[in-house]
């Protein structure tokens, strides 16, 4: 979409386009830290609760995050818009974004191997991106693509994590 369009969209000047944002970039920056200081209102008491296992949290996060979607539809429709986006898939915010969600959990997955919850033998960098990119894929094809509906979305949600906390193997 370029400015144009937006300007058309929003029925305003493009003075007034221009009297808040340098371009297109600007404006998309500014939105995508609008709707991150949002969601962070969902997520701040999962960051600040330290009693909570490494998948509790995870679990936690996804589910505040379904209640964002809940809470903002038009936002979520947004984020459709915006990841299909060249913007949004060379963002350097974006990037660091992920980078800093992936710093979260191994910090929370070392948290858990020193209270021997998870094993001290699995590579906490490797576990925190393998579990961030299946539940990345299950909310994308949730909200994005809508393959699943909400109640399916929890349940793909849950059942990852628990193959995660239980593993694969029969234990003996």
């Amino acid at each position: 979409m370029n400015i144009q369009n937006i300007i058309k969209d929003a029925s305003i000047p493009r003075g007034s386009f221009y009297q808040y944002f340098k371009d297109k970039d600007d404006m998309y920056q500014y939105f995508m830290t609008y709707i991150g200081q949002i969601k962070m209102i969902y997520f701040k008491d999962i960051f600040a609760n330290h009693t909570q296992s490494f998948i509790e949290r995870v679990e936690a996060l996804y589910l505040a995050g379904l209640n964002f979607k809940r809470d903002y539809p038009k936002f979520v429709k947004a984020g459709e818009f915006m990841m299909s986006s060249p913007l949004y898939q060379d963002s350097e915010a974006v990037k660091q974004g992920f980078e800093q969600i992936l710093g979260i959990y191994e910090s929370w997955i070392l948290k858990d191997q020193e209270k021997g919850l998870i094993r001290a033998d699995i590579n906490s960098k490797i576990l925190a991106k393998i579990i961030m990119d299946f539940l990345n894929k299950v909310t994308i094809d949730s909200f994005i693509y809508h393959k699943l509906d909400e109640t399916e979305w929890v349940l793909s949600i849950k059942a990852v994590l628990d193959i995660f906390k239980k593993g694969i193997l029969n234990h003996v």
